[in-house]
């Protein structure tokens, strides 16, 4: 290899800051989510397999909401649950391949049975998703406050609060989510 193209063996900063780290054996640097502890990794993947999953399932929402379904009880909680099955199937194939790939390799249970599981969980997340989509809807609309309260936020909030009561329900479930695959779906 010729000299100039190599690359030179960054050390991190004191502050930490640096993307890369030096690996203590070889003195390399590697990226810093591979320097980090396992089951601190698979949190991070997981986090991020989920945040893909938020932008499906807000995906499937707004578009069964726009233009599938009229606006409504019915409509809106059709539209819930379909985004709801599209990210489970993205996010079991993501978290299959990449998140718990050391427990999947090898395992005697077949990836039939591992999704089936995965629906099951997802589906006690969805509950609490669904339960806590009404309830935030709820309390949003009883609120008797103006649109010009809050300096004018309200009137967003009105406006988005299909939406940001999804969205509210879909951080619930996502922790719901990880503590059932990681016990229940992707155990060793």
């Amino acid at each position: 290899m010729i000299p100039l193209l190599r690359a030179p063996c960054v050390r991190p900063r004191a502050s930490g800051k640096h993307p890369l780290r030096a690996d203590r054996r070889t003195g390399r640097t590697v990226p810093a989510l591979a320097a980090l502890p396992p089951e601190t990794r698979r949190f991070l993947l997981f986090c991020l397999v989920g945040g893909s999953g938020v932008f499906v399932n807000l995906a499937i929402f707004y578009v069964f909401r726009h233009f599938i379904l009229s606006p409504g009880t019915l409509g809106d909680n059709v539209a819930v649950f379909a985004g709801w099955v599209g990210s489970v199937a993205s996010n079991f194939a993501l978290n299959h391949w990449f998140t718990f790939r050391d427990t999947t390799r090898g395992s005697a249970v077949s990836v039939w049975h591992r999704l089936g599981r995965y629906y099951v969980s997802t589906l006690v997340a969805f509950g609490l998703q669904w339960c806590v989509f009404q309830a935030s809807r709820a309390c949003i609309v009883a609120i008797d406050l103006p649109p010009e309260a809050i300096f004018g936020v309200w009137a967003l909030v009105l406006r988005w609060e299909a939406g940001l009561s999804n969205l509210a329900g879909i951080g619930v479930a996502t922790i719901a989510n990880y503590v059932l695959s990681k016990r229940i779906v992707f155990k060793p």
